[in-house]
């Protein structure tokens, strides 16, 4: 039993050293592992710190675009207030001008109104009126055919004496 003893012995010191074995090789390749990790951590932090100095760069970028967009807000805002003032009193402009358009409709109107209404009250004044200039420009234009009439001598050779300017002596 001895044997068996000393078997059981070698066979534990064997499976000792296999797992030693096993064990070594196991922390080799974590070791590599840790490594390689440590490389490519380290690779992902550069290329992170290279990617936030990129960033910043652009952040600056457009902080400075920012700037210079508010810059140019705070220019137009006086514009954009004139065009503002500007509509409005062209607004008013055209209330205005349509007001005084509708004035001098009721104004026309009411004149138009009055003017009819007046032709009609004083027609038969008028018309005699009319008679009474149409009578009084025959009777001065007749007194004025008489007058001339009688200041030529008959025998003129005018209008009213001889046509053919003849002479009779």
């Amino acid at each position: 039993m001895e044997w068996w003893y000393a078997g059981c012995a070698a066979l534990l010191c064997l499976s000792t050293a296999a797992a030693a074995w096993q064990a070594r090789a196991l922390m080799r390749r974590l070791a590599e592992t840790a490594a390689e990790l440590e490389r490519a951590s380290s690779q992902a932090l550069g290329e992170t710190a290279q990617l936030a100095g990129e960033l910043r760069g652009l952040v600056g970028r457009a902080e400075q675009a920012a700037v210079l967009a508010g810059r140019q807000l705070e220019r137009l805002a006086p514009l954009a207030e004139a065009a503002g003032s500007l509509q409005a009193a062209a607004d008013t402009a055209g209330s205005a001008a349509r007001r005084i358009a509708e004035q001098a409709v009721g104004t026309a109107e009411a004149a138009a109104a009055r003017a009819r209404s007046a032709a009609g009250k004083y027609r038969p004044q008028l018309e005699e009126a009319i008679a009474i200039a149409d009578a009084a420009l025959e009777g001065w234009m007749y007194v004025r055919s008489a007058a001339s009439r009688f200041r030529s001598p008959a025998c003129s050779g005018g209008e009213q004496g001889n046509p053919n300017d003849e002479r009779r002596d």
